[in-house]
């Protein structure tokens, strides 16, 4: 194996890792940082409703694309984004795969991929 090589599969990905960590970190630190804004909706008369199962709604929506208006009107447009973002898990997962585990890719799932 190349040096050049070894240095990418190794050393790069590892700074690459720690530089995304620490970026990531001091972005929800900076996030957490924010006053909680006040609830501004109405009061509807379902009673079973509360603050807890609304902010559920808001982080799920994304797996909701029936209530997107967006996705409703344009279903295509939902499932490109879903095969795009399972394209960068896999090419995540994969680039720890390849230097760490790379028995994992036996020929039937690199070819099933």
């Amino acid at each position: 194996m190349s040096s050049f090589l070894h240095f990418a599969q190794h050393r790069l990905q590892e700074v690459c890792l720690g530089i995304m960590a620490l970026v990531y970190t001091t972005r929800l630190i900076w996030f957490f940082r924010f006053k909680l804004g006040q609830e501004r909706q109405a009061t509807t008369s379902r009673r079973n409703t509360d603050r807890g199962r609304g902010q559920r709604s808001s982080l799920l929506n994304v797996a909701m694309p029936w209530s997107m208006e967006s996705s409703r009107r344009n279903p295509l447009f939902y499932a490109q984004f879903v095969v795009f973002h399972l394209g960068v898990v896999a090419a995540i997962t994969l680039s720890f795969v390849i230097p760490y585990a790379p028995s994992l890719l036996h020929p039937t799932v690199v070819l099933g991929l």
